[in-house]
């Protein structure tokens, strides 16, 4: 028995030096990784388990398959870290991070997002505080980029690119834009016709999506507030939104705009064809008429009158670092590096812009980063996700003669209910 005793006894000395030899080595591994990620020149390595040196970022729009392509290739080359781009299903976008970060599957280290969707991915536990207030600050952005990924005060992600709505117009027509569509109007009645006869309409854009519409009500409609998170900041019904739609459809009569036939297809058309001489226009337009060599301007969407301003429409797309990631000063490195040290390669492989400020050597495009920065973004409230069709929905009626009155109250009431969920 005695004899039993003093091999237990042995047995455990030897347990507690092995543990204690153990823990000597944890503590100097994690040391060494602490010091490694605080040094100010830090390394570029990213190792993974499986011994490769890899970040993965996930995304499902395919206008940035080329861009991320070119990125990875550029980004081994400079840092010798690997890019493991996945593009993903958008059904259960955020739902599949979540559950590939918390099941240990091949999750992202970073994923792209559309501004409106960052409420429910930081309230997920999907996004890490962007801590680089230096860098994303208004020196290098404008507000409203800021505002694209400001959650409760906090920046939450990385600004990446943008569309916005503006006005193109034909130079063969005019050098220059009016600042409102009263202005148009009064070059509409002064057109010299017998000149043009290829021309069917001075002004004519898509009626049917919002991304169009919303500058004519964005100047004094309100949801969200300034960064978009803010439910008790709503009103669609004050007198000034009830002005310019008053104006709105004056347009729709003055110009006599077919809600049914005017689409992007047949606009981008028509404008290639010089049959109109403004549109409204994003990115997409641009770059295609870009490729029809047109000489093309651009300008700040219109205001509606002297006492009726406008304020356009802009949807960014942001990169977003997941906090499951194991190397997230790596991760965030490779978001600054996407967002702030390359803008270039945004509009290169993309044709969309980045938010950041550059100078670039088509001067329209410096001037849509102008109106960009004059643009209001879409609210970040999970509960207003549909504001946007509701709110077209409501210009479709009112532009077919529908009461002002009585379906601004139908939306408040609708998305107040929404709101309050």
């Amino acid at each position: 028995m005695k004899k039993t005793d003093n091999n237990r006894e042995k047995i455990n000395i030897v347990l507690s030096v092995v543990v204690m030899f153990i823990m000597a080595a944890l503590v100097v591994f994690v040391s060494g990784r602490l010091s490694t990620d605080v040094s100010e020149d830090e390394s570029n390595s990213v190792t993974k388990d499986d011994g490769e040196d890899k970040l993965i970022v996930w995304y499902y729009d395919s206008i940035y398959t080329d861009y991320l392509n070119a990125l990875s290739k550029e980004y081994e080359k400079k840092y010798d870290v690997e890019l493991e781009v996945v593009k993903v299903s958008p059904d259960g976008y955020l739902e599949a991070i979540n559950t590939a970060s918390t099941n240990d599957d091949e999750y992202p280290d970073l994923y792209i997002l559309p501004e409106e969707m960052l409420e429910k991915a930081y309230l997920g536990g999907l996004a890490q505080i962007n801590e680089h207030d230096k860098q994303y600050s208004e020196d290098n952005f404008s507000s409203v980029a800021l505002s694209s990924i400001t959650y409760k005060n906090k920046k939450i992600a990385y600004p990446l690119s943008f569309d916005t709505c503006f006005l193109a117009y034909n130079k063969e027509y005019t050098e220059g834009a009016p600042e409102s569509f009263e202005g148009i109007i009064e070059y509409a009645e002064n057109f010299d016709g017998e000149n043009y006869p290829d021309v069917k309409t001075v002004i004519e854009w898509n009626p049917s999506d919002i991304f169009y519409n919303y500058g004519f009500v964005g100047a004094y409609m309100e949801c969200g507030g300034i960064n978009g998170d803010d439910a008790s900041v709503f009103d669609v019904t004050n007198d000034k939104v009830k002005d310019s739609l008053k104006y709105y459809k004056k347009l729709q009569e003055y110009f006599s705009i077919d809600i049914e036939n005017a689409n992007d297809k047949s606009v981008k058309t028509d404008f290639v064809k010089g049959k109109i001489v403004y549109t409204l226009a994003g990115m997409d337009y641009y770059n295609y008429f870009l490729k029809k060599e047109l000489k093309l301007g651009v300008a700040k969407f219109p205001n509606l009158k002297k006492d009726l301003q406008s304020r356009s429409l802009s949807m960014t797309n942001v990169i977003v670092v997941n906090p499951f990631s194991d190397y997230l000063r790596e991760a965030e490195k490779l978001a600054m590096y996407m967002t702030y040290d390359k803008p270039e390669m945004v509009y290169e492989y993309t044709g969309r812009l980045a938010p950041a400020f550059y100078d670039y050597e088509d001067e329209n495009l410096n001037i849509i980063l102008d109106c960009y920065a004059q643009s209001t973004i879409m609210p970040k409230l999970m509960n207003s996700l549909d504001y946007k069709q509701r709110l077209q929905n409501t210009l479709n009626v009112i532009w077919n003669g529908g009461s002002i009155k009585d379906n601004l109250n139908k939306l408040r009431d609708e998305m107040s209910m929404e709101m309050k969920k």
